[in-house]
């Protein structure tokens, strides 16, 4: 009984400040945000060090780093239907980025390129093929630059950052990839709740290599209803996964 009394003051507690959030104006098109990582399930996370190289910590959110320009592939290899792969989702408030406060939270990607096609940080677009939006992942298994298809959401994302569990599951023949939700401004863990009713109950399909003309869904991805449908899967949501400290 007292769980559920906490439940339910949590619930009524964040709805509003869920409400309030999403009553600030909306821009008139969807983000074009240079965007950032959501969380992972168990999470090793990469880091950056400022000394120049990468160490890996355990945390519960999915790691992005910082790292010279990237080369791109310019080859365009066939299309590939890829199943049984985890999708998750990050944003700004559990994305680690390097600052002095040590605190989750920034725009920081691992394999930043140059625009307009690629981006210096993680990026929220209109997700067509030509406007790729910003997803983390093991570069053994997604190398950056390679472009992929979520059917789920009708978007196409671009690989840039590197998710610390991704790498660790490519070791096991697991193939992961964490999506950037946006948006590219703290708020205060809304963004979780949205995070977790994007990500689906087991592996998905993802497409590698897709053709240019598959349909697009160009609306964010991160609105109103998505934290409300977090909110509801979990009243918890925002509060659960704050991400803490960077080690």
């Amino acid at each position: 009984m007292k769980r559920l009394f906490i439940s339910l003051l949590a619930f009524f507690t964040l709805v509003p400040n869920a409400i309030a959030y999403c009553a600030r104006p909306a821009p008139a098109a969807p983000l074009l945000t240079t965007g950032v990582n959501k969380r992972d399930l168990t999470g090793a996370r990469i880091n950056y060090n400022p000394n120049g190289d990468y160490k890996t910590t355990k945390t519960t959110k999915s790691g992005a780093t910082a790292n010279p320009t990237t080369t791109w592939p310019s080859s365009k290899p066939k299309p590939t239907k890829l199943n049984n792969v985890t999708v998750t989702w990050y944003g700004f408030d559990d994305n680690c980025c390097p600052n002095e406060t040590g605190l989750f939270g920034g725009t920081c990607i691992a394999f930043p390129g140059n625009p307009p096609r690629f981006h210096q940080e993680a990026t929220e677009t209109f997700g067509t093929y030509d406007d790729p939006q910003t997803f983390a992942a093991a570069p053994e298994q997604f190398p950056p630059g390679t472009i992929i298809y979520y059917r789920a959401v009708q978007k196409y994302f671009i690989m840039e950052d590197e998710c610390g569990e991704c790498v660790e599951e490519a070791t096991q023949g697991i193939f992961h990839v964490d999506f950037w939700v946006g948006p590219q401004r703290g708020t205060n863990g809304t963004v979780f709740c949205c995070e977790n009713a994007l990500t689906p109950d087991g592996p998905d399909t993802i497409i590698v290599n897709p053709p240019p003309h598959l349909p697009v869904n160009t609306e964010s991805l991160f609105t109103c209803a998505c934290i409300l449908t977090g909110l509801i899967q979990d009243a918890m949501c925002a509060v659960t996964q704050t991400g803490g400290v960077c080690a």
